[in-house]
């Protein structure tokens, strides 16, 4: 099986995911964009990739879907399912890069010294959980340089208004919006890995993703998969986890680190397979054969965030829970320990 490096890049601006509806499917007024794509919607990418460059997709279509299922396999992500992708083995985690290096995310305490006494310092006093939100932010690192980067530096905002134009002689209430969207700075990529049994050449595509199917640029390569390390000075005395990815993970086993610094994030993703006749449809009583249905809303733990243990043993089993998860097939529970 073949390890490809996939380079993601906006030609726009874009919009990822974020609840547009309220429980009863009704459109929120305000919306905003996720900075960048959660893992789902990189595999739903990557599988509309693969029906592209093997002629299998026209317009909304798949032409033979016999064929795409044995390429791609017949349904979408669902947590907990039999997650079979087919030719697609695994993902990797996001991570970013600027032409030059390779960035992925790192540990949210990544400017915090710690003292002898193991106590969190941030600008020489010591962390208060009551300023958590004020102090946390997500930074990216580079595995050669080491130095922190602000991901709001190379991730701009995009507003846009609008009133929906009402039908000729109606109106309609509620019209107005407000949308965030978000564009990523010249030169910079999206990039993930991606374990794929085909033999992908390395031209490049321009593919419609994200929630305004705006284009982006594709272009894959083979090589060996990124091996990210913790930065020199982040290494702790006391036993950690890192999640380079978000985190299926239930509280109990959160609760049984010594302590952390974490942040945790909703996720839900629409679901599809091969055989659904309306990809543009939401309707929450239809079978997912008939039309996209959502599925149950998850609070994951923050890729960035820190559990710390006092045994080598209790970091152990908390990091086997976490691998064992079948979500890493996709890219989520993806950790680095020390």
């Amino acid at each position: 099986m073949e390890n490809y490096r996939i380079i993601i890049t906006p030609l726009q601006y874009y919009f990822f995911g974020g609840e547009k509806h309220d429980e009863d499917l009704k459109i929120n007024y305000y919306v905003e964009s996720l900075n960048y794509p959660q893992q789902t919607t990189l595999l739903g990418m990557l599988r509309y990739y693969l029906l592209l460059v093997n002629n299998l997709i026209t317009g909304k279509s798949i032409t033979d879907k016999s064929t795409a299922k044995d390429l791609i396999g017949s349904e979408s992500f669902k947590y907990g399912g039999n997650l079979t992708f087919k030719k697609i083995n695994s993902l990797g985690p996001l991570y970013f890069t600027d032409g030059k290096e390779d960035y992925y995310f790192a540990p949210v305490d990544i400017l915090f010294s710690m003292d002898k006494d193991f106590i969190l310092k941030y600008e020489g006093k010591a962390y208060n959980v009551k300023n958590h939100q004020n102090i946390i932010c997500p930074y990216l690192i580079s595995n050669s340089s080491g130095s922190p980067i602000l991901l709001s530096k190379i991730i701009e905002d995009v507003p846009q208004v609008g009133n929906q134009l009402p039908e000729k002689g109606g109106s309609k209430d509620n019209a107005f919006y407000k949308q965030n969207s978000k564009r990523l700075k010249p030169g910079w990529s999206f990039v993930i890995d991606a374990g794929i049994d085909l033999e992908l050449k390395s031209d490049e595509y321009k593919i419609p993703f994200g929630g305004e199917k705006n284009y982006f640029s594709l272009k894959c390569e083979k090589r060996e998969a990124a091996i990210f390390k913790y930065p020199q000075a982040h290494i702790r005395t006391p036993k950690t986890i890192v999640c380079l990815s978000d985190c299926f993970i239930e509280n109990s086993q959160i609760k049984k680190a010594d302590f952390g610094v974490t942040d945790s994030v909703s996720f839900r993703n629409f679901r599809s397979n091969i055989s659904t006749k309306n990809y543009y449809a939401l309707k929450k009583e239809e079978e997912i054969s008939e039309s996209m249905v959502r599925s149950s809303r998850y609070q994951l733990l923050k890729r960035g965030s820190v559990l710390y243990f006092s045994t080598s043993e209790k970091r152990d089993e908390v990091a086997n829970k976490i691998d064992s998860d079948s979500a890493t097939t996709i890219g989520f529970n993806k950790i680095i320990t020390n």
